[in-house]
């Protein structure tokens, strides 16, 4: 077992090859798929301006479905590659110079 050890592993990995989500997943782990989001913080979503209110049906959705939320709900919702908003919440941005 120790010579196993003394081996110089070293793979070739290009990063367009690993995708986003596993990028995440390696670097901060799962914690973010079962960790709820506060009532607090839902809240504030659901009742700021800037929060499309097609995000905000959505996470209602969610909540009638789950009776909870986690920080990767919101995320695949307003932010990852799936999402049907990123593309326009990220112009919204970029207009507003964020």
């Amino acid at each position: 077992m120790a010579a196993v050890l003394l081996f110089d592993i070293k793979p070739v990995y290009h990063f367009e090859d690993i995708d986003v989500l596993d990028l995440r997943v390696c670097y901060n782990g799962e914690w973010f798929v079962n960790e709820q989001v506060s009532k607090k913080a839902i809240n504030k979503i659901l009742t700021h301006p800037q929060v499309p209110n097609t995000i905000k049906d959505d996470i209602k959705h969610i909540m009638q479905k789950k009776q909870r939320i986690c920080f990767y709900d919101v995320f695949m919702l307003a932010c990852s590659e799936q999402s049907p908003y990123a593309q326009s919440i990220n112009m919204v941005n970029k207009s507003a110079g964020i």
